[in-house]
């Protein structure tokens, strides 16, 4: 069936959830031994080759989402990292009384956000995309593998 707001609200979901990445890897890059600290806080290595390479993960996960490029492998990524994080460092249960609310909100959001991500897994990118003009170019639909799931023709 088709729908005209499809592909306006796929272009406009994926470019926010991308900002929410395109956003916070600048400053993981900018100072990583500030976000080495902080990962360190969550049970990971405390380094900063590593919080330099989660920031240049979020940057490039968040530019391939908000462009709609391998959309669905990039919202997967960043799903199972959103999910990832949100145990280590928002794990609400087991932080302090007085941490419990903000810790439960964080964690919350995050599951959202997870839940948006799985949503461009499922869809794809849409019509207003990369994924698309690729889809659409001679021998691209080779490129694509996966597609969203459609009632059979009646």
């Amino acid at each position: 069936m088709w729908n005209p707001i499809a592909s306006p609200l796929l272009l406009v979901g994926r470019a926010l959830l991308g900002v929410l990445f395109i956003a916070a890897g600048p400053a993981k890059i900018a100072n990583p031994a500030a976000t080495a600290g902080y990962m360190a806080s969550g049970g990971l290595p405390a380094s900063a080759a590593l919080a330099v390479l989660v920031g240049v993960f979020e940057i490039v996960a968040g530019l391939a989402l908000a462009l709609g490029l391998f959309t669905r492998w990039a919202a997967l990524a960043l799903a199972l990292f959103t999910l990832v994080a949100s145990v280590l460092f928002h794990a609400y249960w087991q932080a302090p009384a007085e941490q419990q609310f903000v810790q439960q909100l964080l964690f919350m959001k995050n599951l959202g956000v997870v839940g948006g991500l799985l949503l461009l897994v499922g869809v794809g990118a849409g019509a207003w995309s990369w994924d698309a003009r690729r889809r659409a170019a001679p021998g691209g639909a080779a490129l694509t593998t996966v597609r969203p799931l459609e009632s059979p023709p009646r």
